[in-house]
């Protein structure tokens, strides 16, 4: 490798994140009320899984070439859960 590291060396380090972001879940699902705006959005966050799973294992999973409307379609998602996560987070 050419000076660059991996993001996490073992899976011990896996398992930290996973808890760490368990931790930080659990606190904050009890002082969060569900928003069912939010919670119908669940199918356009889980179409963006492709995408990050391809960019955070490159060349580990094979994937599909991603078109110009693929591609603006996953940038109207990631835009429209942004802007109601910073409305909501305007009232906590």
């Amino acid at each position: 490798m050419s000076g660059q590291s991996k993001p996490v060396e073992t899976p011990r380090e896996w398992l930290r994140y996973a808890e760490g972001d368990l931790a930080v879940a659990e606190r904050e699902i009890e002082s969060v009320p569900y928003d069912s705006e939010l919670g119908q959005m669940v199918a356009e966050g889980a179409a963006l899984n492709e995408y990050i799973t391809a960019g955070r294992y490159p060349g580990d999973i094979a994937f599909e070439d991603i078109g110009k409307a693929e591609a603006a379609e996953a940038l109207g998602a990631v835009r429209r859960i942004r802007a109601r996560v910073i409305e909501l987070m305007k009232s906590v």
